[in-house]
């Protein structure tokens, strides 16, 4: 990673690098290892660079001919490998849910309660929380860090989570700075709004899987009343049982003759 750092740094002082690494700032996670977009440009490049050397160390074991076509496809194959690792940590990362977001809001409305800075308020979702949604609240940090506004911050978050929650907050953020509305009270009617979305879903939730039930149950009752209905009538059900024992013996005689000529 220090090699990472050092490549990222030589990256930066060219004016395309910055324009490529900012289209990866979004995948950024608030881990320690990865810190901005420009470091996954860095990897990318040092990636491809390692798929060109192998190929090179291949020829030289197998006594191959070189072939420029292989050693593009080479360079290309590590260059484009952390492109899919960045879309599946997206798609990772997009399955924040309600039940996590308001774990986050509660934190930060105990936090307002206790006159403490919405940056305070943020760190202690940090500290308290764990996976996805610390490490989208890192990232606002992060955000804050480089000059953006708390609206614009949450905006981002709610641009990497599509959580319409997500969006209501940095509305809240933007109107709070500018119209001087009381925080205290807009999270308290958040949490109540997301109580209600959850309680609300996880209703649906229950009818499905009654709805499901249901289905396998009224799918097996025609056959279960068919049994019912042979077993109680004992005279049919001999009647289809000795009707099926006729076909049976007539299908079995002329394998029994054939075994059995006298």
């Amino acid at each position: 990673m220090n090699i990472v750092y050092h490549l990222t740094e030589g990256l930066e002082l060219i004016k395309i690098f910055n324009w490529y690494g900012k289209r990866y700032n979004k995948y950024v996670n608030g881990n320690n290892r990865i810190r901005k977009g420009m470091d996954y440009v860095s990897v990318k490049i040092l990636l491809g660079l390692l798929f060109f050397v192998m190929y090179f160390i291949l020829v030289a074991i197998y006594n191959d001919d070189i072939n420029i076509v292989a050693i593009i496809s080479a360079f290309v194959l590590g260059f484009i490998i952390p492109d899919f690792y960045c879309i599946f940590n997206k798609r990772r990362i997009t399955k924040i849910g309600n039940k996590q977001l308001l774990e986050a809001i509660i934190i930060m409305n105990n936090s307002f309660k206790a006159n403490r800075s919405t940056e305070q308020a943020i760190r202690d979702v940090v500290k308290r929380s764990n996976g996805l949604i610390k490490d989208e609240f890192k990232r606002v940090l992060d955000d804050l860090k480089f000059g953006l506004t708390l609206g614009d911050a949450f905006y981002r978050m709610y641009k990497r989570t599509r959580l319409n929650n997500v969006l209501y907050i940095s509305h809240v953020f933007k109107l709070s700075s500018k119209a001087g509305i009381n925080i205290v009270d807009i999270f308290d009617s958040l949490e109540k709004k997301i109580v209600k979305e959850e309680k609300f879903n996880n209703e649906v939730i229950d009818l499905v899987n009654i709805n499901k039930i249901s289905l396998v149950i009224f799918s097996i009752l025609p056959g279960l009343f068919i049994l019912i209905y042979l077993a109680s009538n004992v005279e049919y059900f001999k009647l289809l049982v000795s009707s099926i024992g006729d076909i049976v013996e007539i299908e079995m005689a002329p394998v029994v003759s054939l075994a059995h000529p006298e």
